[in-house]
Parts: C-alpha cells; structure tokens; sequence
C-alpha cells in the first residue's frame, strides 16, 4: 500500500518534469543602457521590447540560441506603487549570481574584459 505523502510526492516530480524556466528578472535603472550591455558587451538578442504600461517596458534579453530569456525590469512607481518601486530600486545590482556555460572560461573571460565586462576575479 502507498503512503498518501509518497503519492502526492511521487506526483509532484512527475508533473515537475513538464516545467521550465522561461523567464528570470534583472532589476535596472535604465531599459536603454541594459539593453546595450547585453546586447552590444554580452553579444545577447534582443527578443522583446514592447511598452508595458506608463513608463514600463516588456524588456527580454537571451544569449543567442536559449530558451530561458532574461527580463530587464526597471522599477516603475505607476506600476508597482511609491513604495514598492523605490524597494526595488534598492535592490539593483545585489542578491542575483548567474552562471553562464562557455566551452572556453578563459577565452570568453578574456573577450568579455576586453569589451568592458568588470569582473570579480579572473577564472
């Protein structure tokens, strides 16, 4: 006999196996100047840029060939109230640690510097 907790388990990692990211939020301060560093200093595609209510854009970004697209959001007090925008806009730039694949870490370490890219630490 199955345990109902081991059902409902067992249930959750199948549903899980038909789910996948689509979409991950980089907080910014301006739509125009993220677009160009991931664009022009990352090498990325652009894949949307719609208007998304006052002052908001629909911005996403993905390396060339990915599914996952990366949304460029920049706080907007019409969209999410005074107080929540200005929360937001706090969190610029902290709390987010991506990893992106590359055949060659050091190679792509090298051209990325090479386009203005800071980094942390050499690979």
């Amino acid at each position: 006999m199955t345990n109902p907790g081991q059902a409902s388990a067992q249930q959750a990692r199948e549903h899980a196996k038909d789910l996948k990211l689509g979409c991950v939020t980089i907080l910014m301060r301006d739509y125009d100047e993220a677009l160009r560093f991931y664009t022009e200093i990352l090498g990325f595609e652009k894949l949307a840029d719609e208007k998304f209510g006052p002052g908001a854009r629909w911005v996403t970004v993905a390396p060339r060939g990915q599914d996952i697209q990366i949304v460029l959001q920049k706080p907007e007090p019409a969209m999410h109230g005074e107080e929540r925008a200005g929360k937001l806009t706090e969190r610029i730039g902290q709390g987010t640690t991506w990893v992106l694949r590359t055949n060659d870490c050091r190679k792509t370490h090298e051209e990325l510097q090479a386009r203005g890219v800071k980094f942390t630490s050499s690979p």
